[in-house]
This record gives structure tokens, sequence and C-alpha cells, in this order.
């Protein structure tokens, strides 16, 4: 099964689908684990946010547009990451400071 599919079908809330691109984009997890430090947050947390991105990607990804699934998963999981690291220390996320905005 080619990406496109996965990603419909992961859009749709297909487990195994979800699962499978959550498992091809663990290393875009891994190195915003190395880039951001988030307060008790474990291995299992970093795997299962890249999960919930990986879903709300799939269902908002627009294959028309210019960017690669990828690089829309790993902007949207950065900022998912950056709210979180917000409301960890009080700052207001509605600020819109340190959020990433994706170029497709």
């Amino acid at each position: 099964m080619n990406e496109q599919q996965l990603i419909h079908l992961a859009a749709d809330g297909d487990d195994a689908s979800i699962n499978a691109l959550a498992q091809q984009y663990v290393p875009v997890v891994w190195r915003l684990r190395r880039q951001y430090y988030v307060r008790n947050f474990d291995e299992d947390d970093w795997l299962q946010e890249g999960r919930i991105a990986v879903y709300r990607a799939a269902k908002k990804y627009q294959r028309l547009r210019q960017c690669s699934f990828g690089t829309y998963y790993r902007v949207l999981l950065s900022n998912q990451i950056i709210d979180h690291i917000s409301a960890d220390t009080g700052s207001q996320a509605s600020s819109g400071r340190g959020y990433l905005i994706a170029g497709c």
C-alpha cells in the first residue's frame, strides 16, 4: 500500500494505517524529542503524540499543496509539542509566538 492510500485510510480512522504511518515517521518524533524538552514526557508520550499528529495530519493534509505529507506532519507535530510546552509553562498558547508556519 502506498503512502497516499495510507493517508486516506488514516484520515478515516483506520488504526492499522495510523500505526503504519506513525512507524514510518518515528525518526521525526525522535528528532523533535532532541529539539524540545517537555517536562514529564517519556518515550511512550512522544510516540503517542506522534500517532495523534499522524491522525490530525491525515485529516487535514491536501495532496494538492506544494509540500509532502512528511513536511506537513513535522510542522503539525512541532506545533503540537509547542502547545504542550506552553501549557506546561503557563504561557498563552494563543499568542502564536514560537509556532512554525508550514510553507505549503
